[in-house]
């Protein structure tokens, strides 16, 4: 049974969401700015469950909580913006076309060759040969798929190296590719940009680089948009292109999921049989914080979940701790604890949000979470007050990566990432180096 004052004060919250960001926007007067892009991104990922399933129960105080966190990164970006995207554009003016240099776009391209290379070669170690790729891909990827959830796959230097390039050049890709003259080079930098992931996607049944890559592409294209003063998000000539992107990218997720056996699926109608997959992909992220928040907090839960204790950032910064030795086993997905609501979803996705409350308690979260957007925010603001930016300009791009898999678990659990935007503001400083020397 429905309660719907419950739902739609849920709703309510979720629209206050959107008018933060709404106000952060007005204040600052851009949209490509961190804490409006979290609050948007938050109004997407908890309006899109309330409103398609709104039988599945969300307590409003879960939904509170998320709301607190907007607040708390909108609270702490708090300056004069004005001043310094004045400042940006009085610099940047005479270097609009900081990204459009051959250099990077030959980095691009090899990085992109090595990427895929390393997948290949990371396929052949885990005993999936060629010649099962290119013949049978939907049986090697759901074999892969299987000895993964097995735990059967062992880790590789390939699959390492080849997961930071691709993200590497998704944000290089975002970055030079508006700024390249020819239609033709555009295309091959998007190809280029996302068929890393494409290919883990379809070979390895593995859909979250895809959308991730997607995520550290876009931020990579604001970053060049700023470049040239330009704080929107979107503009009405890439709506076709973004239309167009989102079918394709629903064909193929849609091609991965039957990759992972179903096409072999009996007695039951094709889409009935695709429905969970993307109920639980989609919104099984705020049904279980939701469940998960309740039992933290003592309300009635559909189950119990493990309680560790505050984990001192474990959950938030598992890169410092393993690499400080803390070897503490750690299930395939971080939770291994599936909230199951019937028919559609069911899902161990439980959004930032979990880990940082198991880390740092309630309160130490947001305050956690407030410093994060202050240090963001700073960075941001580098980014702004320098004509040519680059390891600033990488921060942001992994601003975008970190609020788009807030949905999911923070993006400071893995170490492939920081490495990639290291070695894309690298790559910026490199350019920038040689390009000074050669106007000496």
């Amino acid at each position: 049974m429905i309660d719907w004052p419950e739902r739609f004060l849920c709703i309510l919250i979720s629209f206050g969401i959107l008018g933060n960001a709404m106000v952060v926007r007005r204040m600052v007067q851009a949209w490509a700015f961190p804490a409006v892009l979290f609050s948007l991104a938050w109004f997407i990922y908890t309006i899109v469950p309330l409103v398609c399933f709104p039988a599945a129960h969300v307590y409003p105080s879960a939904m509170m909580y998320v709301f607190a966190g907007t607040i708390v990164v909108s609270a702490a970006s708090l300056s004069n913006w004005s001043v310094y995207f004045a400042e940006s554009a009085r610099l940047k003016a005479a270097h609009k076309e900081y990204y459009a240099g051959p250099l990077l776009l030959s980095v691009f391209a090899i990085g992109a060759v090595l990427s895929v290379v390393c997948m290949l070669l990371n396929s052949v170690a885990q005993g999936i040969s060629l010649n099962q790729l290119v013949t049978n891909v939907n049986d090697s990827a759901a074999e892969y798929a299987g000895r993964r959830y097995a735990y059967d796959i062992a880790p590789t230097p390939y699959q390492q190296v080849a997961t930071v390039l691709a993200y590497f050049c998704a944000g290089l890709g975002g970055l030079i590719m508006t700024s390249q003259k020819g239609r033709y080079t555009r295309w091959a930098i998007l190809l280029g940009s996302l068929f890393p992931s494409i290919f883990v996607m379809l070979t390895q049944s593995a859909k979250g680089m895809l959308f991730l890559c997607g995520a550290i592409f876009f931020g990579g294209i604001l970053v060049e948009r700023i470049q040239r003063n330009r704080t929107d998000i979107l503009s009405k000539r890439a709506l076709p292109a973004i239309v167009a992107g989102l079918t394709v990218t629903i064909l193929l997720v849609t091609a991965s999921f039957i990759s992972r056996g179903l096409s072999s699926s009996v007695g039951g109608d094709f889409v009935d049989i695709l429905a969970p997959y993307w109920a639980s992909y989609t919104s099984g992220h705020l049904f279980a914080f939701s469940d998960w928040f309740a039992n933290y907090v003592g309300l009635p839960a559909a189950q119990p979940y493990d309680d560790p204790g505050l984990t001192k950032g474990f959950y938030t910064f598992m890169p410092l701790f393993r690499m400080f030795g803390d070897d503490r086993p750690i299930p395939l997905g971080t939770y291994g604890e599936y909230l199951s609501i019937p028919p559609y979803i069911t899902t161990n996705i439980y959004s930032m949000y979990r880990g940082l409350i198991q880390d740092f308690g309630l309160g130490g979260a947001l305050i956690c979470l407030g410093i994060l957007s202050f240090l963001s925010h700073l960075s941001f603001r580098s980014m702004l007050r320098v004509a040519t930016p680059t390891f600033s300009a990488a921060v942001f791009i992994y601003s975008v990566a970190f609020i788009y898999q807030s949905f999911v678990i923070s993006s400071l659990t893995w170490n492939t990432l920081p490495i990639s935007m290291f070695l894309i503001g690298a790559s910026l400083f490199f350019m920038r180096f040689q390009t000074l020397n050669q106007a000496k």
